[in-house]
């Protein structure tokens, strides 16, 4: 259909219907919203001029999605009851199809309207519950993530729908994985429903050209005047912020309605930022790297268990284009926290969740108390305020639960993950000089010396793998095989010496000298050394050859042994004289004694004590663990 132009009935401005399904049009002369209807054009009453953000969209730009032409021709500025305004944008798409993109704090959400399956009831607004999940008959299975109310509060441009200026109406969020995203809009029943997906730029193709193309409008820090000590304020992030405090007389004030209003005096003493509000720095994960940040806001805030209240600080790091996130300190612990979907997480398990492939266990859950606050904030913070908060953690990551009711059944459930990072990275990131260290094992804190467990394996394999090599690349270089006849001596002091003279030893080889007797219910003893005969170098050696049997009780039995074995590190080459020293039990009776020197001979137990020593540092590296494990886990409401 083509474009109807028509009158305003307010001032007679022309304005015009872009295409045949628009139902509402805004006139830009005098702000009246006109729908037409079956007869004529009808005035709904005044809309508020939109509030400028910084927001890279606008009216009659151009995209794609998914190969489908798209051009946004009219815009509702929503007003949420915690003072939050959103963007909802309405793009035109071929065959007089509309999109509902939604915009806030930073993220976009482009839903069409859907198709609920013939048979399928949808929850009533009473029935619905925060966290509770169900399926969307063809679509997804959706957990809800917000139930809220929320006021048309300003409008441009071209409307698919007839709405009122100003008219409250309520709504349910829901989010599913793969950044699926719907929302059920009660101003009729049964409700009407909108399914869609989180998007970005690029997906809507308009990362590149378009952009450039564009005036795309960049709110500055605005300056207002403290309503309690009129000391100067600059806003650092004016198109967001809805408090502020007042850092001359430590007013709370709020700003949703475009200027300042005294709130309270925040009583008590002061907790002092360590990084400074209007701050900037680099920081975040691997996905965000690379994204320069302002600190805009801080806060403090505990939780009371037992009696004992445990108190943490938080910086709200703003950039424009990009998701608030946060930096979180804890005992000088830090994370860079980020918001992800409740639909990405699976909450089937009280004591576990998943999120993104990995499983997080619960850690901690209470009401999380706000003690003070200082700098901008995009919600109505207040002081007291409190949220149930829940902490699962898979360290070096922490996800964490925040669950707000605000009365009558709404509220809304904010999940988000934090990522430890070490204190260095933040002084670096914001020049601080002193950085305080940290104190105890916090709960997402990763233990630094995993890789020395990863690596053992590969150790033993390499070292297994050279000893097999070594052992199969044994010679066993005889230097000497010879029986020596020991004869009767007068006394059981005394020796019998051998001498074995120029023995070829080579260097590097180790030498293997095994003794064998015939001893039966005797001993003999060996002492023994080699000796160079040029450097006078002497490796010694000695071994006891015992053996004895008998019959007791009427059994048999037997002790010791009749063979002894000895191992010498290798030697320099040269020529050694072997010498031995032999007593024995019955020196009066003749017996023998049989020598064998060996050299380059490997034994498998030299593999076995390498092995051994290969496994002592990741012993000790176990017992670590386990002692940091331990100590990170005795502050947890539910222990490993």
């Amino acid at each position: 259909m083509s474009p109807v132009a028509v009158s305003c009935p307010s001032c007679g401005a022309p304005i015009q219907f872009a295409i045949g399904s628009g139902v509402v049009v805004v006139c830009p002369n005098c702000q009246s919203a006109v729908a037409r209807t079956d007869r004529a054009y009808e005035d709904l009453g005044k809309v508020a001029a939109v509030v400028e953000t910084d927001t890279p969209l606008k009216l009659g730009l151009k995209g794609a999605y998914r190969g489908k032409r798209f051009e946004i021709l009219g815009r509702i500025q929503y007003r949420h009851e915690s003072g939050a305004l959103w963007n909802e944008w309405y793009a035109s798409f071929p065959e007089e199809k509309w999109g509902w993109l939604a915009e806030a704090q930073g993220r976009l959400y482009l839903t069409f309207e859907g198709k609920v399956s013939k048979g399928t009831s949808l929850p009533t607004r009473s029935e619905l519950q925060l966290g509770e999940t169900f399926s969307i008959p063809g679509i997804a299975k959706f957990t809800v993530a917000e139930i809220g109310q929320a006021a048309a509060a300003a409008a441009e441009g071209e409307i698919p729908f007839r709405f009122t200026p100003g008219e409250m109406h309520d709504y349910a969020d829901l989010a599913a994985g793969g950044g699926k995203f719907a929302t059920f809009d009660y101003g009729e029943t049964p409700p009407h429903v909108y399914v869609g997906q989180e998007v970005t730029l690029d997906d809507l193709g308009l990362a590149a050209a378009p952009l450039a193309e564009q005036e795309t409008r960049r709110v500055g820090a605005a300056v207002m005047n403290c309503p309690n000590c009129s000391g100067s304020l600059e806003l650092k992030a004016p198109d967001e912020t809805l408090r502020v405090t007042c850092p001359y007389c430590n007013s709370l004030l709020d700003v949703s309605q475009g200027k300042l209003q005294f709130l309270m005096t925040i009583e008590g003493g002061r907790a002092k930022p360590l990084i400074p509000i209007g701050a900037t720095g680099v920081i975040g994960t691997p996905q965000g790297a690379g994204v320069s940040y302002m600190v805009i806001g801080f806060m403090q805030r505990k939780v009371t268990i037992e009696g004992t209240s445990y108190f943490w600080q938080e910086y709200l790091l703003y950039s424009p284009g990009h998701p608030f996130r946060w930096l979180v300190d804890s005992d000088n612990h830090w994370s860079f926290v980020e918001a992800v979907s409740p639909g990405e997480v699976n909450t089937q398990g009280k004591l576990q969740v998943e999120y993104g492939g990995k499983t997080f266990k619960a850690f901690q859950a209470a009401p999380a108390e706000v003690t003070y606050v200082l700098g901008e904030f995009y919600w109505r913070v207040t002081i007291g305020e409190i949220t149930m908060a829940s902490d699962f953690v898979s360290p070096p990551q922490m996800l964490s639960s925040e669950v707000t009711v605000s009365g009558e059944g709404r509220g809304e459930i904010n999940w988000s993950l934090g990522t430890y990072l070490e204190a260095s990275e933040v002084a670096k990131a914001f020049h601080i000089k002193q950085m305080p260290q940290p104190h105890g094992i916090a709960p997402n804190q990763p233990f630094r010396h995993t890789s020395v467990l990863y690596a053992w394996p590969l150790l033993c394999g390499i070292a297994l793998i050279v000893g097999i090599m070594l052992l199969a690349g044994s010679h066993n270089r005889m230097l000497l095989s010879k029986t020596y006849e020991l004869k009767p001596v007068t006394a059981a002091d005394q020796t019998q010496v051998e001498f074995e003279q120029s023995l070829d030893v080579y260097n590097r080889q180790n030498i293997r000298v095994i003794l064998s007797s015939p001893v039966d219910n005797s001993w003999v003893y060996v002492e023994g050394d080699l000796f160079n005969e040029e450097t006078g170098l002497t490796q010694g050696f000695s071994a006891p050859l015992e053996y004895y049997q008998g019959v007791e009780d009427g059994e048999s039995w037997s002790e010791g042994t009749k063979e002894a074995t000895i191992y010498l590190s290798a030697l320099p080459t040269g020529k050694y004289t072997l010498r031995l020293e032999v007593q024995r039990e019955h020196f009066a009776t003749p017996s023998t004694l049989t020598v064998r020197v060996e050299q380059d001979h490997r034994h498998i137990s030299h593999l076995v004590l390498l092995l051994l020593a290969l496994s002592v540092p990741p012993a000790l590296v176990l017992f670590w663990r386990w002692q940091f494990e331990k100590a990170r886990w005795q502050n947890s409401d539910f222990g490993e």
